[in-house]
């Protein structure tokens, strides 16, 4: 299976996502002739590819020209022509007016819905102050609401992967804006970032991803920024409150580089929320095919303004189940109470803990004493050690993270006598093949108390119930042989 790992490290804009791809080996002119598809107005963008170097380190520079007939689009103008249901790439030629994507990170100009404004290009055009109290007649001209992007991902004829991926995005987004403003997500009506360039950024990303064919990817940690931007809400904070609302729902891991800009865009921080499957751990492959760097506009003397991208591959059998990265969370104790220890456990579920286990151990002096293990996300680290650090007799905690491979799971409630119920979790492979059926402990005591029967008896009927139900068009036998435990 083909993986990528997003190294973050100096933060990241959609637009640098993409020229990593590209400079990682994306098809250019295939890509290029499926953005020609997106359904948008006929000649109004076109899409520039440079080479460029960034504090020593040759990268890939990607921009959008909007042309007049885009800026016409934008202002709310009806546009002649849309453009859809075409094979044809065009060439749109040299325009006057362009919306550079400079990685600026908090220029006073600087939008956070605008990945990359450049410093020397012309300012965006002017935007109305936004009040979400606002009616919707007077909302309307603001910016594209997500049915009018939605509607036009759904004209474009790219594939469906690259469809679906950029509906995903943009939603994500709609909800993090609809947080910030204590709307309905079908109220918010999107400023910048439902401006060609942007569309194009999101849409371009997608349809690259998919193209590359990524099965999984991992994002390294990234920094927030921090300062102010003005947009067309006003002067906001960095990070833009819509770039928090999509950190802390995708759990995010963030940077403790401090940098005095905003190096986390909405965009950018979108993208990454959608197709990161774990934030924060190392690389989850066994061997590197190919690496891209993408570049900003901007060009600090003291640090590459660009993210990096890894391509790499997983063992074959890497497909039957999915990985994640997760921390393991470790202390030794032989002084605590086996009542504080076991206050402790319930403590580090509350806090989000994925496991926690005790075992008996002989530690110095010969004293028996205890091994203390939790399981989290990545995120939880230091909030699992400091609960370790205060809630035990321990004086140091180690953490480490490492990769784990997981099965799908599912849960189903099966019918059983006397109107009752029993829950029946389910472990499955990428392939749909189940893997371990187990009756929930609890509910088969529940139901053995209430019927006054041994709790294994109860175990074996919620089983049994379970085949059952499931196998109504088929043969038990025929089931259980699909259940493909040892494949």
């Amino acid at each position: 299976m083909k993986v990528a790992y997003f190294d973050c490290q100096f933060g990241a804009a959609g637009d640098m996502l993409i020229a990593a791809l590209i400079d990682a080996g994306l098809p250019l002119d295939h890509w290029k002739a499926q953005v020609a598809r997106i359904a948008l107005p006929v000649g109004s963008f076109d899409v520039r590819i440079s080479s460029v170097t960034r504090c020593t380190i040759a990268a890939t520079k990607f921009d959008v020209d909007i042309t007049p007939v885009g800026l016409s689009f934008d202002s709310g103008a009806a546009p002649e022509s849309h453009h859809r249901h075409s094979g044809d790439s065009h060439d749109h030629g040299e325009h006057d007016h362009h919306h550079g994507h400079d990685h600026s990170h908090g220029s006073p100009a600087h939008s956070p819905w605008s990945d990359d404004q450049s410093e020397n290009s012309p300012s965006p055009l002017p935007q109305p102050d936004y009040n979400p109290s606002f009616d919707h007649t007077h909302l309307a001209v603001h910016g594209r609401t997500l049915v009018d992007v939605t509607r036009i991902i759904d004209q474009s004829e790219i594939s469906s992967g690259a469809k679906h991926l950029a509906l995903r995005i943009f939603e994500r987004m709609a909800t993090a804006e609809a947080k910030v403003h204590g709307v309905r997500v079908e109220q918010v009506h999107f400023h910048e970032v439902g401006a060609i360039d942007a569309i194009v950024d999101i849409v371009g990303f997608a349809i690259a991803y998919d193209m590359m064919g990524i099965g999984r990817s991992d994002v390294s940690r990234v920094p927030a920024g921090r300062g102010y931007v003005k947009t067309a809400h006003g002067l906001l904070p960095v990070p833009a409150p819509a770039v928090v609302n999509l950190m802390k729902d995708a759990a995010m891991a963030t940077s403790t580089l401090e940098l005095d800009y905003e190096c986390l865009t909405p965009t950018g921080a979108a993208i990454l929320a959608e197709i990161g499957s774990s934030f924060g751990g190392p690389m989850g492959m066994e061997r590197i095919v190919s690496s891209g760097y993408g570049a900003g506009t901007k060009d600090p003397r003291t640090l590459p303004n660009v993210c990096r991208v890894f391509i790499g591959e997983v063992a074959a059998d890497g497909k039957r189940f999915a990985t994640d990265m997760v921390c393991v969370v470790e202390a030794n104790v032989d002084d605590m109470t086996p009542q504080a220890i076991g206050t402790f456990i319930e403590t580090c579920f509350l806090s989000g803990a994925l496991d926690v286990s005790v075992v008996p151990c002989t530690m110095k002096k010969s004293r028996p004493g205890h091994l203390i293990t939790v399981l989290c996300k990545p995120d939880l680290q230091k909030q699992i050690e400091e609960a370790v650090l205060v809630n035990t007799t321990s004086l140091g905690v180690r953490a480490y993270q490492c990769e784990r491979r997981i099965a799908a799971r599912e849960s189903v409630s099966v019918p059983m006598k006397g109107g009752h119920e029993i829950c029946v979790k389910l472990a499955r492979d990428s392939n749909e093949n189940i893997v371990n059926v187990q009756p929930e402990w609890d509910d088969c005591c529940r139901y053995a108390r209430a019927l006054g029967i041994p709790v294994k008896k109860a175990y074996m009927e919620a089983i049994t119930a379970y085949y059952t139900a499931t196998t109504a068009e088929a043969s038990s036998t025929d089931f259980i042989q699909r259940m493909d435990f040892n494949t």
